[in-house]
């Protein structure tokens, strides 16, 4: 996980390299608020910046850890996953970490999102449950 030291010093390229995944793959604009609540939320470590280095490779996962009003269980949501963590070998890794971090935080629950549709495809073929689905965002 990324410490706030490193998120201060290297925003600029941090944000660059989101902006660049997220844009690609949306097509929509991301405004100055989001981003500047996007940081505040990693320097406040209400929101967690993991970065991945495969074969040269930056991947980001950007995770926060709440309730699930439903079970009443903590729950570590997996905000954004970069498709480049789900390469051979390195998932592996990265999910290990991640279930690791959601016991530390007694999360009895994860939750992943993507807007990638590789990587639901790979987490599908991986065991995980990818029938839900977002039908709506305003």
């Amino acid at each position: 996980m990324a410490d706030v030291g490193f998120i201060n010093r290297c925003w600029g390229e941090i944000a660059q390299h989101l902006h660049d995944e997220l844009v690609a793959h949306s097509g929509a604009a991301l405004s100055l608020e989001y981003w500047n609540n996007l940081l505040s939320h990693f320097l406040s470590s209400r929101m967690q910046l993991w970065v991945m280095v495969a074969n040269g490779v930056h991947g980001f996962i950007i995770t926060s850890v709440g309730v699930d009003p439903m079970s009443a269980s903590n729950v570590l949501t997996l905000e954004h996953l970069s498709e480049s963590v789900f390469v051979a070998g390195v998932w592996e890794s990265v999910e290990e970490k991640m279930r690791a971090y959601a016991a530390s935080n007694r999360c009895g629950l994860m939750r992943a999102y993507t807007i990638h549709e590789s990587v639901a495809e790979l987490a599908s073929g991986l065991g995980a449950d990818t029938s839900y689905k977002l039908v709506w965002e305003v």
